[in-house]
């Protein structure tokens, strides 16, 4: 009996001992262990777009490339286009015509519509005309008939004493092709096919209209006239008495004619540098 209980004593003292040693250890051991992570909270799902575009169902390989990004695509897809050269390109005055170069040296027969005279006339008045016959380059009629062709009066004389004729020059400068378009030239005056005032114009070396002027035995009246009334003056001093004969010859010889060209009368005109125009396609067939 005393043996038992001294044995539950013994036993009773050792838990007592070991219970705080157990206690701690199980603490020990929870510290130990990696704290458990959150679960996170599943998001709700999205709601669904009435407009969404449904899912294009995957093609079969038939030997087709996939397609790629629709930015590259669309580049790939363009082919390209070489940019023409420039000298190439049709001039824009000439895409829908031909350049033709009228030569240096073509003759022209114009109609004039517009007075002149050498007495009334100013530089810078304008003379206007119509062209009278087709002008052809290598067999081909580049300006028909009635074409406007125009210029001014660049240089005046008035006719004077002493049988001095009036002179005037005119430089054409437009030619106004049947579509409106206006082209620049040079030409000059050649000579006078008909005129309406009835005179005997004549065209200059230099394309100026010269109107008549002393006649021949007037000229010679201008030169022997004073020699012959100094001789027959006798005692008087032949310096003296020429003189006087020479401004009496002056006026007793009439002015001379003013330059003059009625509307109507026909003319001549060269050109003096070479002039290109621009022909329909129709019509440089």
């Amino acid at each position: 009996m005393n043996k038992r209980l001294f044995g539950s004593c013994i036993l009773a003292l050792l838990m007592a001992l070991c219970s705080p040693l157990l206690r701690a250890q199980d603490q020990q051991d929870q510290s130990a262990q990696p704290a458990q992570p959150a679960q996170a909270t599943p998001p709700a799902p999205a709601p669904q777009s009435d407009q969404a575009a449904p899912a294009q169902p995957a093609q079969a390989d038939q030997g087709q490339p996939a397609p790629a990004d629709q930015g590259q695509a669309g580049q790939a897809a363009q082919p390209l286009v070489e940019e023409p050269d420039a000298a190439t390109q049709p001039d824009a005055a000439t895409a829908n015509g031909t350049q033709i170069v009228i030569p240096e040296g073509t003759e022209f027969k114009l109609q004039l519509h517009s007075s002149v005279n050498s007495k009334t006339a100013k530089p810078g008045d304008r003379v206007l005309t119509t062209l009278l016959d087709p002008v052809s380059v290598e067999d081909e009629d580049v300006l028909t008939k009635g074409v406007r062709v125009d210029g001014h009066v660049s240089e005046v004389k008035e006719a004077a004493r002493r049988g001095r004729g009036g002179d005037l020059m005119v430089i054409f400068d437009t030619i106004e092709m049947p579509s409106g378009e206006k082209v620049a030239i040079q030409g000059s005056l050649t000579e006078v096919f008909s005129s309406r005032s009835g005179g005997s114009e004549k065209v200059g070396p230099e394309g100026d209209l010269k109107g008549k002027g002393a006649s021949r035995k007037e000229q010679a009246a201008l030169i022997l006239g004073p020699t012959a009334i100094g001789a027959a003056a006798g005692g008087l001093a032949p310096g003296i008495a020429a003189a006087g004969a020479g401004i009496a010859m002056a006026y007793l010889i009439p002015k001379g004619k003013q330059a003059t060209l009625l509307a109507g009368s026909l003319i001549g005109m060269r050109l003096d540098r070479d002039v290109t125009v621009i022909m329909p396609a129709q019509e440089s067939k």
